[in-house]
């Protein structure tokens, strides 16, 4: 076995330990051995929420399921010492693989189910395609083939309907996102910039239901993303049409790459990473960039149209980039560790001594909305309206939060501005429909400014709509929009 070989045989095994590891984890949370990371999910893996937990998992699963199902094979012949690479590799290959579908149900994650599925079947499809003439067969039995056909057909259709039935609304929210996610490709085909997809998708989505055109399960279901849900849209939303084609010209020479030098494993578990990347955001977790630039690497080994350059040039280049990112980022770091340090001032409502720290941290923390956030907070809570608004201004760019346009609104109602702080209460009812907190605070500026007709339609929309979540704050607002009504009578 040639040293490259040896070495990819050793990586594998370890992905799929790493796979083990974490399936097992889940386990011991499942059963309360082990706490979770997030209080509301009770496995979550090492990882701080399902989702990519389970995906994790249905990545990792098709390498496990071929060297489960390659390896039995030495199972029938003797013993041999020469061996014992092989026996250990089918056994961590077969409890990772046991575990991952005893622990991936419970995270009632539907895209880890299909990826993983996916990366199964194109594993069973590549191992025998060298065995079985799929044209052949079916020319020569075309009854058979429609019938089979037809049957996968019904069970893919049913299972669809499955899986939607499971969490419906969680669906159709996924639906919007990409219905307008497309929208805003068609409007910035050149894209918006690496991190400017909250704030352009909110503004998109606020235009959406300001035309009328969404539904009522659609005004039910929207939300303020961070993500588009859909990797690929994500890529050409940010970066532009031109960058979406170069990363899909790369996964397909992948492709191509490992079906040529039957490279199954890796195959399997790329495609299972695109199946998960159409309905997820794993290339905003590391550990998913990291092994999607593995398995590329790893599909264009021993291909003899690439030229390699050497070792040592390559730890070079690779050592500067890394030491130059390093250098760039540092005071970044400082500065958010110091962010939380002195997040207590703002905490207590010392909120002079909290600004002062905070302008010294604008600089290198001015892409991190809660900071955002209470930066312009603390404007406000000490009477600089104007200085709040321009700090909220640059939040507005990189997030989708409606809150940002409320007390936007709130700085221009304490202003004097009326007229501004409409549009702003306004503009954050458009963006999430099913919150009721813009329709209150446009009831208590109606009221306010004495336009009495459109103060009782807030009023009866606050008291009849239905959340999306109902909380006691609701019922506060409702209360105090009631008595509204009372003292006009």
């Amino acid at each position: 076995m040639s040293g490259v070989k040896f070495s990819r045989q050793i990586l594998l095994t370890g992905l799929i330990l790493t796979g083990l590891i974490c399936a097992v984890w889940g386990l011991l949370q499942l059963y309360g051995f082990v706490s979770s990371f997030h209080n509301r999910f009770a496995v979550t893996g090492p990882f701080f929420n399902p989702g990519p937990f389970a995906g994790y998992l249905s990545v990792i699963a098709p390498l496990a399921f071929y060297y489960a199902i390659r390896d039995f094979s030495i199972l029938k012949y003797k013993f041999y010492n020469k061996l014992i690479p092989l026996y250990i590799r089918w056994g961590i290959s077969s409890v990772c693989f046991i575990s991952i579908l005893l622990i991936l149900p419970v995270t009632m994650s539907r895209a880890s189910w299909l990826a993983l599925l996916g990366g199964c079947i194109c594993i069973l499809i590549a191992r025998k395609k060298s065995k079985f003439n799929f044209c052949r067969w079916m020319k020569r039995y075309r009854k058979r083939t429609i019938c089979i056909s037809s049957t996968l057909l019904i069970f893919i259709l049913l299972g669809g309907v499955f899986l939607y039935s499971i969490k419906k609304d969680s669906a159709d929210g996924r639906f919007l996102i990409w219905k307008i996610s497309t929208g805003i490709i068609i409007e910035y085909p050149l894209g918006v910039g690496i991190g400017f997809f909250p704030g352009t998708y909110a503004k998109a989505q606020a235009d959406y239901f300001r035309s009328g055109k969404g539904s009522p399960q659609e005004e039910y279901v929207a939300d303020a993303p961070e993500y588009a849900f859909n990797e690929y849209l994500q890529i050409g939303i940010e970066t532009g049409v031109l960058s979406l084609f170069i990363f899909v010209t790369i996964i397909c020479m992948s492709l191509k790459n490992a079906l040529k030098l039957r490279f199954v494993a890796e195959l399997g578990s790329l495609v299972a990473l695109l199946i998960f990347s159409f309905f997820s955001y794993p290339l905003k977790v590391l550990p998913f960039v990291i092994l999607l630039c593995f398995l590329i690497a790893s599909c264009a080994q021993a291909c003899k149209e690439v030229k390699r350059l050497p070792t040592s040039i390559i730890t070079v280049i690779a050592s500067t980039l890394v030491g130059i990112f390093l250098y760039n980022r540092y005071p970044t770091y400082k500065a958010y560790k110091y962010w939380h340090k002195t997040k207590m001032l703002y905490d207590i409502g010392s909120y002079d001594k909290a600004l002062l720290e905070y302008q010294k941290l604008m600089p290198y923390l001015k892409d991190q909305t809660k900071f955002l956030l209470e930066y312009s907070s603390c404007f406000a809570r000490l009477k600089y309206y104007k200085e709040s608004n321009e700090i909220i201004e640059e939040a507005i760019l990189i997030s989708g939060d409606p809150s940002l346009f409320t007390t936007m609104g709130q700085n221009y109602q304490n202003l004097g501005e009326n007229m501004r702080a409409e549009i702003c209460y306004q503009q954050a009812l458009y963006t999430i429909p099913n919150r009721i907190y813009p329709y209150y605070l446009l009831g208590k500026l109606y009221y306010e400014t004495g336009d009495y007709e459109k103060t009782f339609q807030m009023v009866h929309i606050v008291q009849t709509k239905k959340p999306k979540v109902p909380s006691n704050a609701i019922e506060n607002m409702r209360e105090e929009m009631k008595n509204i009504i009372d003292n006009k009578k």
